[in-house]
């Protein structure tokens, strides 16, 4: 079990570099071209070598599929998650607009807490 977590906030890291070897890890971290990676390659020998291995692994075919597979994977989790908390916010806008109503509230005033049109409020 750590006894430390720390998190890193990459657009946070200062644009220029205090010398240490934290900074050019969150630099690394932060990288999004070819071109990034080799400028912060040269200066930092361990880097240098993550790198290389970056674009040995980068080149693999059979570890490429597999990352892509990892990467749409979670796309589709986001996505079904997404669907399933919309649908339920729908359902519970449905249920309070129906309670509202059976309690006598004015469907413009249902309309306007809930964001359902007067057609779908009517039909409850």
């Amino acid at each position: 079990m750590p006894e430390e977590i720390y998190t890193i906030e990459l657009p946070k890291v200062p644009a220029n570099s205090d010398g240490s070897a934290a900074w050019d890890w969150m630099r690394f971290l932060k990288c999004k071209s070819k071109e990034d990676f080799d400028m912060i390659a040269e200066r930092n020998a361990d880097i240098r070598g993550a790198v290389k291995m970056l674009y040995r692994i980068s080149e693999d075919p059979e570890v490429r599929a597999r990352m892509e597979y990892r990467e749409k994977a979670r796309h589709d989790h986001a996505t079904l998650l997404s669907a399933a908390i919309h649908e339920g916010e729908a359902k519970s806008r449905v249920e309070i607009a129906g309670n509202m109503k059976k309690r006598g509230r004015p469907i413009a005033q249902i309309a306007e807490d809930t964001g359902l049109s007067f057609e779908e409020i009517a039909k409850l």
